[in-house]
């Protein structure tokens, strides 16, 4: 799903991190630390500084959004 607000970062809801796809790599904030990697299934590799539109996303995000606008059966909300 595309990240509110952000132009071609998109996150995958259903998972316990923050996964996100931006540029044509896969990025994963977890415990504090970012990786990367080309394939969503890893290997992941250890960051230090990830895309600075990657930091602007809340941790944690994806909760509240998950939530509120997506709905297994039915897919996300089309306003």
């Amino acid at each position: 799903m595309v990240v509110p607000g952000f132009v071609d970062v998109y996150f995958c809801p259903d998972l316990e991190v923050d996964v996100f796809f931006y540029g044509g790599l896969w990025y994963c904030r977890y415990r504090g630390f970012w990786y990367y990697s080309r394939c969503y299934c890893g290997p992941w590799v250890y960051i230090a500084r990830p895309p600075a539109v990657l930091l602007k996303i809340p941790p944690g995000f994806r909760k509240h959004h998950h939530r509120k606008h997506w709905h297994k059966r039915r897919g996300p909300k089309v306003y």
